[in-house]
């Protein structure tokens, strides 16, 4: 599982899940929509999110998690990528 939260983060906001395998390119292989926070404590504390993961035998497999809010006029947002060994 990976799990975390994205702030600040407007309702609706897509949060892919992307997977580089090897030293091919980044993929998207899940995404979800952020929801609508209720207080200033759920704003600050930011939406959050989980992705089921896992590896691929043999192959060094790295995940990461953009956030694009193209409405808010943001630019993209990259977690650090994670890796994943089996």
């Amino acid at each position: 599982m990976l799990t975390g939260r994205t702030t600040p983060v407007r309702k609706g906001a897509t949060i892919k899940l992307q997977r580089k395998v090897g030293s091919g390119p980044w993929r998207a292989v899940a995404s979800t929509k952020a929801k609508a926070a209720s207080t200033a404590t759920a704003i600050k504390k930011g939406t959050p999110f989980t992705f089921k993961v896992k590896g691929v035998k043999g192959k060094k497999v790295q995940y990461r998690v953009l956030c694009s809010d193209f409405r808010s006029g943001r630019v993209d947002a990259y977690s650090p990528a994670r890796v994943i060994r089996r």
